[in-house]
């Protein structure tokens, strides 16, 4: 039903022609690897339609904008046919860099991958064709191996199972630092690869429940000050399920994965500002439009996910953590239907360095997770599951949210599904919880949310009803 894709997942194919000069390369590699070749999509060298420059000799003296972090690969591979030329390079980390770099007149001429318009558009509303024009076009081979290792092919990441508990801490740190902050994002994920379907578990920040580090009952909020295995193991003693894997991120590697992404297209559910920037600049806020299909760069993209204060916003902390399942959906897509994205963003090596996880390197989880996505491409349902909080306070006046037990047995009952592949039809919530739902974000009163139902299996009422 919908296209899906684990957040730390990749999957690389990109097809297309190659010049004569490659080709003669490519084929004298192949015939010493005996390895069968793919090819990138058309990898342009570009410029402004008036710039004077019509062939790569005219390149000579000029400066040329590279990718160092987004799409690296595309570039050095250009530079490469680019020997012979004295070239003088601007290096530049993400696409949406051009638009500035180009009208301040900082680059002669740019490389850039997927096409001469599409991508460029992405960073340009008022782009139009005739403005820019191709000096060049490449395509770079791909040696595919013949066989994936066998280690791989037997992780259990590809063939089993798991719950992976998601959390982001509301400050900008290092990944040294992860270990310790407030934990204002937490999603429960369970990953089927054999149903290929994917469930998450949106808890409030404010849930009051147990700690399994302290032994005390405190607001989730709380728990990421004694480490992120708290987090993780406090929600699997609640579901009362095994969660063997973790990922948190901050908001900087929240930014720097959303703009190595290109951004995300998503329907903003609202009319919003930020009153500050996420370097807590007010001077600086990010104000989004409500409307469908809108582009969205890292800092707006936080800022949606931050928003619980604005007014006419459903429902405060509980309409946020359906903002925050609508980007996590919005990431998954980006990547589901750009599946080359991941490897242009280099989310492979930078996997260190974007979040704190405890994945085995050793194991080769991080390559299983990445052959995983093979199959995701082909199409996973996804199940948001938002957990209900009644407001409370504590005998000292602080402000919580108690799970009802209704709520708590739903998504005990998900985890189920998704994790065994049955749920227990005995239980009192199991015609609630099996009905899926695909998040499109909190509104306001007005609207209260957005979103899509659908059921779970065959024989439940919405089907019946729906027939």
């Amino acid at each position: 039903m919908k296209k899906i894709l684990f957040l730390m997942l990749c999957m690389g194919i990109l097809l297309s022609g190659c010049s004569s000069k490659e080709a003669q390369v490519e084929q004298e590699t192949a015939q010493s690897t005996q390895q069968p070749i793919a090819y990138s999509d058309p990898i342009y060298i570009m410029t402004t339609a008036d710039s004077g420059i019509v062939s790569i000799d005219d390149l000579s003296g000029k400066t040329l904008a590279i990718q160092t972090l987004y799409d690296k690969e595309s570039s050095d591979y250009v530079l490469t046919m680019l020997d012979d030329i004295d070239v003088e390079l601007y290096e530049s980390e993400y696409y949406q860099e051009l638009p500035d770099l180009i009208n301040d007149d900082k680059i002669d001429a740019w490389v850039i991958s997927k096409g001469p318009n599409s991508l460029l558009y992405d960073y340009r509303h008022d782009y139009t064709v005739d403005e820019y024009k191709i000096v060049e076009e490449y395509t770079m081979p791909i040696y595919e191996e013949e066989e994936i290792d066998e280690d791989i092919l037997n992780n259990d990441l590809l063939n089993k199972p798991f719950a992976l508990m998601i959390t982001g801490i509301d400050e900008r740190v290092d990944p040294s630092d992860y270990q310790a902050g407030r934990n204002d994002v937490n999603i429960l994920m369970g990953v089927n690869p054999e149903l290929k379907h994917v469930t998450t578990i949106s808890f409030p920040r404010d849930s009051y429940i147990k700690n399994v580090c302290t032994g005390g009952t405190d607001k989730l909020t709380h728990f990421g000050i004694n480490g992120t295995e708290c987090v993780k193991d406090s929600i699997a003693e609640l579901l009362d399920i095994d969660v063997e894997y973790f990922v948190q991120v901050s908001f900087s590697s929240f930014i720097d994965l959303i703009d190595a992404l290109g951004g995300i297209k998503l329907d903003v559910p609202l009319d919003m500002c930020m009153d500050q920037d996420s370097y807590r600049d007010v001077s600086q806020p990010y104000c989004l439009s409500k409307g469908e299909d809108q582009l969205l760069y890292g800092e707006w993209a936080l800022a949606l996910a931050r928003n619980r204060k604005y007014d006419g916003l459903y429902n405060g902390d509980y309409g946020r953590i359906r903002n925050q399942a609508l980007i996590v959906n919005a990431i998954m897509e980006r990547i589901a239907e750009n599946p080359f994205l991941l490897v242009w963003a280099g989310l492979d090596w930078k996997a260190e360095t974007l979040a704190y996880h405890n994945f085995d390197v050793n194991a080769q989880d991080i390559a299983a997770l990445f052959n995983l996505a093979r199959s995701f491409y082909d199409g996973y349902t996804v199940d948001n599951y938002f957990v209900v909080n009644n407001g409370d306070t504590t005998e000292s006046g602080m402000s919580i949210g108690r799970i009802p037990e209704s709520s708590l047995e739903i998504a005990k009952l998900k985890m189920q599904y998704v994790l065994s592949g049955e749920m227990d039809k005995d239980n009192p919530y199991y015609d609630e919880a099996i009905i899926g739902y695909i998040t499109k974000g909190a509104g306001n009163y007005d609207d209260k949310y957005m979103g899509e139902e659908y059921c779970l299996e065959e024989d439940c009422k919405l089907n019946s009803e729906q027939e």
